[in-house]
């Protein structure tokens, strides 16, 4: 009983060993390059009326990735200066080489993170690029904008 069990204990190995295909290598794609981030103005003071009005457009170079450009995930990130970072104003934009701020929207983050009204404020903001499922992140430049927030006018009824 013990030669019969080795036996079939040998040949299932046998069997496993010889009955699996090599698989072919996978293929490795290159890394992209890092992506060059512009703004199109270094200083925005915008005013109420402007409030749905664009007033910052930031574009960015592609980061030739190996893969159709619709599989590209930016993150574009703004902060104060100084701050490394460390808690950023995030949009994330998929297959598109820039995006648009309002007025409204620059203010409302602006005022969210206690910003007194009228006192400019240094910021700086970069883009950080990557395939969809977040591999191959690659960090771009920083650009330097200085940001004033508004005081958003109260709401009163119109008289009768």
């Amino acid at each position: 009983m013990k030669k019969i069990s080795k036996l079939l204990l040998f040949a299932t190995l046998l069997f496993f060993f010889f009955s699996c295909d090599k698989v072919d290598d996978l293929t490795i794609y290159g890394p992209g390059t890092a992506s060059v981030l512009s703004a199109s103005a270094s200083a925005i003071a915008p005013i109420p009326s402007d409030s749905n009005n664009v007033v910052l457009t930031l574009d960015w170079t592609s980061p030739n990735y190996a893969t159709d450009s619709n599989n590209t995930k930016y993150i574009i990130e703004i902060d104060s200066v100084g701050k490394n970072f460390a808690n950023p104003i995030k949009t994330v934009v998929m297959a598109a080489l820039t995006t648009s701020y309002t007025a409204k929207q620059i203010n409302a983050a602006l005022l969210a993170r206690g910003y007194a009204f009228n006192v400019p404020v240094s910021m700086e903001s970069r883009l950080i690029s990557s395939y969809a499922n977040n591999n191959e992140r690659i960090t771009s430049n920083t650009v330097a904008i200085k940001m004033t927030p508004y005081k958003v006018p109260p709401r009163v009824a119109l008289p009768t």
